[in-house]
């Protein structure tokens, strides 16, 4: 059997990434990507996320509790400000966007739509990707899923942010079958750039599934997405 490096969505970015959405989705405790002591067989041939692949909504810091308490700008407020973040997209609008993507499932897809549109920034469709992956509602994610299968996405962003857009699928705190489809696809797809991050992200995912409580979900994940994948594949991506 062929090395598997660990593939587990593990460390500072992953933990991150849920410590800075549950409070918007009103969830408190351990995020399922903290519990990185889990033992489980399964997950010993997982890649790793980098902790680098955490994006926007990880790095913004939580406004005091009393901004939070307002309530989020409407919709059509939220998009322009996603479709123009980057560098200096402040703290406040991303979770602003948060939260009112909470509040309104429908506004994932506009949130889709957003990072196809030809003039959209890259900082917008990192943002808009963290969003519908960090959400985790059904809607988000099958909005999540139609961005990644649709062809224009290789025409708005080059190879290398690509392969960022696509780690987002790994970052789904409770995956639906077809989003965990969606990772098995595109980690045996013909692209190696789009494979090599989707090997990464699943991973993630297998990590999400045995520490929620699915360890035959990340077993399955793991024989379908990286059992096949080229020795180099697996390595890079853990790399």
């Amino acid at each position: 059997m062929k090395t598997r490096n660990a593939l587990l969505l593990v460390g500072g970015g992953a933990a991150l990434a849920w410590a800075v959405w549950a409070p918007v989705v009103g969830q408190r405790g351990s995020s399922p990507a903290a519990s990185v002591g889990v033992a489980d067989p399964a997950l010993d041939r997982a890649p790793a996320v980098a902790p680098g692949a955490a994006g926007p909504v990880a790095q913004a810091t939580q406004p005091a509790a009393a901004d939070l308490s307002d309530p989020p700008p409407p919709a059509a407020e939220v998009l322009v400000q996603v479709q123009a973040a980057g560098a200096h997209t402040s703290d406040r609008a991303v979770w602003d966007a948060a939260r009112r993507l909470q509040a309104q499932p429908a506004l994932a897809d506009d949130l889709a739509e957003l990072v196809l549109t030809p003039g959209t920034l890259p900082g917008g469709r990192a943002l808009a990707m963290d969003l519908l992956a960090q959400s985790g509602h059904p809607q988000a994610q099958r909005a999540l899923v139609r961005v990644l299968q649709d062809p224009r996405l290789a025409q708005r962003a080059d190879a290398a942010e690509r392969s960022l857009l696509v780690q987002r699928i790994g970052m789904v705190p409770q995956p639906l079958p077809e989003t965990v489809d969606q990772a098995v696809a595109l980690a045996t797809a013909q692209d190696p750039v789009v494979r090599r991050a989707a090997l990464a992200a699943a991973g993630g995912l297998a990590r999400r599934l045995a520490v929620g409580g699915d360890p035959a979900g990340a077993e399955a994940l793991l024989d379908r997405a990286v059992r096949p994948a080229p020795t180099e594949d697996v390595e890079d991506a853990a790399a």
